[in-house]
């Protein structure tokens, strides 16, 4: 069994971004995957996934080693997946900015939105539900949120909308009991795309889960990347000294 404390630790992304999330943040054997298909250009050419599902057992068929499996937003709800799929895989499991059940109905139309408009004509709306007003403000634009502008511009249309279709459908919300793994739950106090009521449900529902609520908005991770790292690093450490894991 893979010793806890030297097991890498996986970050899956955003939707429409990709592993270069991954640049910003200070954790220590951090491993970035880009997940096909999902709306960035370099993966533009992959087949949109079908599902949530789908891309959960592509992540498994990654994975060499069982590892700490962080996901923010699209990739905590993989995470999920990933760690229902595949338990022998995961070792502690961190969701961030995320939920364990979407709203179809919204969902499906932001989806309808997209293919009607376009992906470049979403980059403004989309960077305000990300970010706060005084990052998006900031002179001159802090680097992640450059990245996080350029890879939205660039998004392939028809993969983008594909994914809102496959976020349309998941929900593991009542399978959550299964997750064995130490699990810790991020939300943002200023998140518009995931409410905390449903970030805390989700926690609830998870055997041995600690919840942190912080002062961020939906890309925590990129408008706050030092805060975010010391919360993975944390996590890490609260969960190789768990009981829960066999060592």
């Amino acid at each position: 069994m893979t010793h806890p404390q030297a097991a890498p630790v996986v970050l899956l992304h955003p939707v429409a971004l990709d592993a270069r999330v991954a640049d910003w943040l200070d954790v220590p054997d951090l491993q970035a995957l880009s997940l096909p298909g999902t709306g960035a250009p370099a993966a533009g050419a992959t087949r949109p996934p079908g599902s949530l599902v789908e891309l959960a057992d592509w992540v498994a068929g990654r994975l060499t080693q069982p590892v700490h499996l962080v996901g923010c937003s699209l990739g905590g709800m993989v995470a999920m997946h990933v760690a229902l799929r595949h338990p022998g895989l995961v070792l502690s499991l961190l969701p961030a900015f995320t939920t364990a059940r979407t709203d179809s109905h919204a969902v499906l139309a932001r989806a309808e939105h997209t293919e009607r408009v376009g992906a470049p004509a979403l980059v403004s709306e989309t960077l305000e539900r990300w970010f706060t007003p005084e990052a998006l403000t900031a002179t001159p634009r802090p680097a992640p949120i450059a990245y996080a502008a350029e890879r939205l511009r660039a998004a392939d249309t028809v993969a983008l909308a594909a994914t809102w279709r496959a976020i349309a459908d998941h929900d593991v919300q009542d399978d959550l009991g299964r997750v064995g793994v130490p699990t810790t739950f991020v939300a943002g106090r200023h998140d518009r795309s995931v409410s905390l009521e449903s970030v805390r449900t989700a926690a609830s529902r998870v055997p041995r889960s600690r919840l942190v609520e912080t002062d961020d908005a939906h890309m925590g991770l990129l408008e706050q990347p030092g805060r975010f790292s010391s919360l993975v690093r944390t996590h890490v450490k609260w969960a190789s000294n768990s009981h829960v894991i066999d060592v």
